[in-house]
């Protein structure tokens, strides 16, 4: 039986929203400000293009997180399953894992998030998981699942030996 292991986090996509709100607000400001004729010339075509590329930017990463499932990682006895936003189904059998890495949103490169990327080094390829909520207690949870497995491995060989 799979049991969820990383969910989707909410902050993360709830940042993207507002990004998404407040650009679209400045587009349209700064839009209205050059057609009425209040404000022209190059300066104010630049800000449009500029905050016009800021809400595309913030409108494909918003959508990118609502499409992705709610459940990211989940895992049983035999290792983990990776969901993607196309809900494919990876497998990584937990002896495959060579590493877990979390990376932590940061506001201003100061404040870290307890959301974030996380990155698995595995035998077959690395994997990236975005939108990852708790990350700092998933990548932890995967390294014991990771320890206990091997645990049980070698004490199955040792019972084989004798």
């Amino acid at each position: 039986m799979k049991h969820p292991l990383a969910h989707k986090s909410v902050g993360e996509i709830a940042l993207y929203f507002i990004g998404t709100i407040v650009s679209l607000f400045g587009t349209v400001l700064t839009v209205s400000l050059f057609i009425s004729g209040s404000s022209s010339g190059f300066d104010m075509l630049i800000y449009m293009i500029g905050l016009s590329f800021i809400f595309l930017l913030c409108l494909g990463l918003l959508i990118w997180g609502l499409m992705t499932p709610s459940t990211l990682i989940a895992y049983d006895e035999k290792g983990i399953y990776i969901y993607d936003y196309h809900k494919k189904e990876s497998f990584v059998a937990f002896s495959d894992i060579v590493n877990v890495e979390g990376r932590p949103a940061r506001a201003r490169y100061v404040h870290a998030y307890s959301f974030g990327k996380m990155r698995m080094i595995t035998r077959n390829g690395d994997f990236s998981i975005y939108f990852v909520s708790e990350l700092k207690e998933v990548t932890e949870r995967i390294i014991t699942l990771k320890m206990s497995a091997q645990d049980d491995h070698d004490r199955k060989q040792e019972h084989f030996v004798d």
